[in-house]
């Protein structure tokens, strides 16, 4: 007979070494009912998913969807160059990150150039480009996806 979950308890976030207990209520043998059970690698990254916005002169602000990382700080560098840091968080060759366009208006869909680059393992860099030249203002709840995996 096949037996399923009840009432499980649904975790928002796991990470690499979460311990998992199982319990088996037709087993009549108190020393084996229960097993605790480690899995390593439940998850295959870390990941960062947040939406970004960065208004006139100031540091990028994000709203953070999920993150497993940690506390990633945002700063602008200069006209459309912006930071996004962590001491040792960003694995090099296993960092995957990414930032979309969302602004599909007719003078964005072809002027809006958006690009977030791992510069290293402290950090990334982010560059909004509008007609061919750096420009601020141009990130409106941009969705962005960092993962660093294991």
């Amino acid at each position: 007979m096949a037996k399923k979950w009840s009432q499980k308890t649904e975790k928002a976030t796991l990470h690499p070494d979460d311990e998992f207990l199982i319990l088996d209520s037709e087993d009549a043998n108190a020393a084996t009912k229960n097993k605790r059970v480690k899995v390593k690698n439940a998850m295959p990254c870390k990941k960062y998913v947040a939406l970004l916005t960065q208004i006139g002169t100031n540091a990028p602000t994000a709203i953070v969807l999920e993150n497993t990382i940690g506390n990633i700080v945002w700063a602008r560098a200069g006209t459309g160059q912006y930071t996004a840091t962590l001491t040792g968080a960003f694995t090099i060759n296993k960092t995957y990150a990414v930032i979309y366009n969302n602004d599909f208006s007719a003078v964005n869909v072809n002027n809006l150039k958006v690009n977030l680059v791992v510069a290293g393992a402290d950090g990334l860099n982010l560059y909004t480009v509008f007609s061919g030249a750096l420009a601020d203002g141009r990130l409106s709840n941009n969705p962005i996806e960092i993962r660093v995996y294991m």
